[in-house]
């Protein structure tokens, strides 16, 4: 008979209250009364018996898994990732998840989340309703969670479809359109109706697990599927006009006698032939090498300067890939722009199969409506050439360097746009990145000159891009072409980063902010360079709120994130997106901001630049420390404040000094705050004070609080 680790004597009510309890976080909360100072040892005599590794935690990484997050606070998923590859992985708990977000990325240097805490870090422990009820209102936390539902494959092993880790989460990224991911759960058989029903309307894909076979057999048994599957991209498309005339194709000499939009039409039906032949189509366009290099000039005002049934008006710039016209029908004077490839993208396979991708993608968001990107016409491969429509406006570049982004909230919405529009991209079925941005790739039409609406802005130029199912090389741009927008992974052949992260983008779209705010262009890999921070910090410094002390230091820590030079650094995009709005929300005149960005700027206040976001304790120069300790569910912060005498401090009547300062201090805090009495009190050569205070509810009461907390801080200092 196994004996209890502790003997404790409880009444038959606190029994009774225990039993009855079906809530699993008010159960281990009533325990924690009941136990007392045995709670902590008790869990830790259970949890840190030595325990053979279960065959999940050794299997699970033969699927070269990103991440792995468990509930667990015995360790063992570390454990079995030691065991199995001889490395240790990246650890966080669900306290620190916030740093984690971003690091599901590396198969070969997983993380592994122990959300609920491990059992040797007792202040990580998430078991009863208030840990649960806590971590639940940290807003990274939430994100972190968010980040991994709506970007990432998930097998979901030991929860129901019910579960507040699941269902929350998915919940809330259904009601924003944002469950993109795969999801998968392994549950026993028999299933109910209402757990089927969850299942549907959460897109959870269940995976039945016979009630006679062991979790350990049936995971087995989906380890085993999911490492052999493997998924048959397809070949990239040619790309073929839909103008393609019927003729029959003489051979090059006759093509040669024919107006060169005459020849482009006759190419593209005889290219029908070979749509599902790469290798003959090879050898075709080899024989008809002249004809296609003699279809691919162009030159205004003479008869080579029609291009599939519309006259070429004016060049309207030209980049890596090709030269833009803006050109009209001839029939209804309907205006397009037509990107005429250099004749390199046709030679160059990498280039071309870039071109290709390109062209599908803007098929798939066209036929999508996906709003803010270029609609796609038409598109020919011989020569390679897009027909899209015609945005009248300047481009991003245009508007920064000539002041139509006014101020700091202008700046802040078209970033949000832009970055919403990419989004989009990332969140259909397929997952396009863009993978160029840059501010030429940025178009700004309609009355822009007024105010900048969401309509006006488009993305254009997906040259570059990537999506699922994509084939074939990356192109690699050299870096004097990039100015700076490429992530250095996608100037970097050897990169141990992938170019094909939505990460990239991200790097992409910080950089354009960059440049509304400094006015500058980035140079290439910019980030690897020593100045960069320095860079950052000038053109965060640019940023302006009347109320917000602390938005350029926010500014600057997002740039700084965003393009870090390691990729699994940088935040993700919806993650991004959200720290943008609330930059947005510190811009306007309404009391917005949330009481994370509240703490931070009532420290920004007192000490000035050197706090560090996110930073809950900071020693100024006369050795006075404060340190929040913020109950974000209850609304309120609690600071306590600590004075050490120095040794040069004067020690005749330092008690009695000491004691002066301290109430001082409190009769200052009385004003906003309740004194933790037990709490506060004089040591030897020490004084401290506790107490609380509600977070603040508007500008008037941010500067009440903040000017009585610096007061206290000036009155504790010991001379």
């Amino acid at each position: 008979m196994n004996q209890p680790i502790y003997s404790t004597e409880f009444d038959k009510d606190s029994i009774q209250n225990f039993d009855n309890e079906d809530n699993l976080w008010k159960k281990f909360s009533i325990s924690k009364n009941l136990l007392a100072e045995n709670y902590y040892t008790t869990i830790d005599s259970i949890l840190n018996r030595k325990s053979k590794t279960p065959k999940f935690f050794t299997r699970v990484w033969d699927l070269r898994l990103s991440g792995l997050v468990t509930m667990n606070l015995d360790g063992l998923a570390q454990q079995g990732f030691v065991e199995t590859t001889g490395k240790n992985p990246n650890i966080y708990t669900g306290r620190e998840a916030f740093s984690a977000r971003d690091a599901f990325l590396d198969t070969e240097n997983p993380t592994i989340i122990e959300l609920h805490g491990n059992v040797r870090k007792r202040e990580s422990w998430i078991l009863t309703e208030d840990d649960y009820n806590q971590i639940s209102n940290e807003e990274a936390y939430k994100q972190f969670l968010r980040s991994i539902f709506s970007q990432s494959l998930v097998l979901i092993y030991g929860l129901s479809a019910g579960d507040i880790s699941v269902n929350g989460q998915l919940t809330y990224l259904n009601s924003i359109k944002s469950a993109n991911g795969e999801y998968f759960l392994l549950k026993r058989l028999p299933s109910t109706e209402s757990d089927r029903s969850l299942s549907r309307e959460l897109g959870i894909q269940p995976i039945y697990l016979p009630s006679s076979e062991t979790w350990e057999k049936g995971f087995e048994e989906f380890t085993n599927y999911v490492s052999k599957f493997q998924k048959k991209d397809p070949k990239p498309s040619i790309v073929l006009s839909d103008k393609a005339s019927d003729e029959e194709l003489p051979s090059t000499a006759e093509l040669l006698t024919l107006p060169p939009d005459e020849v482009r039409l006759r190419l593209n039906a005889a290219s029908r032939r070979f749509i599902d032949n790469e290798d003959e189509f090879r050898t075709f366009k080899e024989k008809y090498d002249l004809a296609i290099h003699h279809a691919a000039r162009v030159r205004l005002g003479t008869e080579n300067g029609n291009w599939l049934g519309y006259k070429l008006i004016t060049e309207l710039g030209s980049g890596n890939f090709g030269r833009v016209f803006q050109a009209s029908d001839h029939e209804n004077n309907n205006h397009v722009a037509i990107k005429i490839a250099h004749e390199a993208v046709r030679d160059n396979p990498v280039m071309l199969d870039s071109f290709r991708r390109g062209v599908a993608s803007m098929r798939y968001l066209s036929a999508s409506g996906i709003e803010g990107t270029v609609k796609l016409i038409d598109a020919s491969e011989l020569p390679p050439s897009i027909i899209m429509e015609h945005i009248v406006g300047i481009n991003f570049e245009e508007i920064v360097n000539h002041g139509y982004l006014k101020d700091t909230n202008d700046v802040l919405k078209t970033i949000l746009r832009i970055s919403k529009i990419v989004f989009s991209c990332h969140t259909n079925e397929i997952s396009i990145l863009h993978r160029d941005l840059r501010p030429q790739n940025i178009m700004i039409g309609g009355e822009f000159w007024d105010e900048i609406k969401d309509e006006f802005v488009n993305v254009l130029d997906f040259d570059l891009s990537w999506f699922e199912g994509a084939t074939g090389q990356d192109y690699y741009m050299p870096a004097t072409s990039a100015l700076g927008y490429l992530a250095p992974e996608q100037l970097d052949k050897n990169s141990k980063y992938s170019a094909r992260s939505a990460l990239v983008d991200v790097y992409g779209l910080s950089m354009l902010f960059y440049f509304s705010l400094a006015k500058q262009h980035p140079s290439a890999a910019a980030p690897t360079r020593d100045d960069w921070p320095n860079r950052i910090h000038e053109a965060s410094l640019k940023a302006f709120s009347s109320q917000w002390k602390c938005l350029p230091a926010r500014i600057e820590k997002i740039l700084l994130e965003g393009t870090h030079k390691d990729q699994e650094r940088r935040p993700m995009l919806p993650a991004f997106i959200e720290i943008i709005e609330e930059l947005i929300d510190l811009t306007k005149i309404e009391f917005r901001a949330k009481p994370q960005i509240i703490l931070h700027e009532m420290f920004y206040r007192i000490f000035g630049k050197s706090v560090q976001q996110g930073e809950h304790s900071y020693t100024n120069y006369s050795g006075v420390k404060l340190s929040a300790f913020p109950l974000y569910d209850k609304g309120i912060f609690k600071f306590v404040i600590d004075a050490v005498a120095m040794d040069s401090a004067n020690r005749v009547n330092l008690g009695k000094y000491l004691s002066i300062s301290l109430n001082k201090a409190k009769d200052i805090v009385k004003k906003v705050g309740t004194i933790d009495v037990k709490d506060s009190h004089v040591g030897q050569s020490r004084m401290k004070l506790s107490f609380s205070i509600d977070v603040p509810q508007n500008f008037a009461e941010l500067d009440e609080f903040t000017r009585v907390l610096d007061q206290a801080i000036s009155a504790m200092r010991i001379d």
